[in-house]
């Protein structure tokens, strides 16, 4: 009703289990479908939800992170692109 945007650690468990039980299963599916060898998430939230759902689609999946863009993180507001571009490095991509 606010317009305020809801993040997943600020949801209560009932909404946020709900929430990662139907994103959790989409993001199987389209692992299995697309069988991909690597999958990056964008920021430290999208790596763990890969991480505990990756491994059990594929337990030879590389899983990897990179910055995520985020006003709220005063990092990601420090030369974002040469952060990113390091972190593909050191995944290889």
């Amino acid at each position: 009703a606010t317009g305020r945007n809801r993040t997943p650690d600020k949801l209560p468990n009932a909404e946020r289990a709900a929430l990662f039980a139907v994103c959790d299963h989409a993001l199987a599916e389209t692992i299995a479908l697309f069988r991909p060898k690597v999958v990056v998430g964008v920021g430290f939230f999208a790596e763990s939800r890969l991480r505990a759902v990756a491994g059990q689609v594929d337990p030879n999946i590389r899983i990897g992170r990179v910055p995520h863009p985020s006003p709220a993180s005063p990092s990601a507001n420090r030369d974002w692109a040469g952060q990113m571009n390091a972190a593909w490095d050191k995944l290889g991509l």
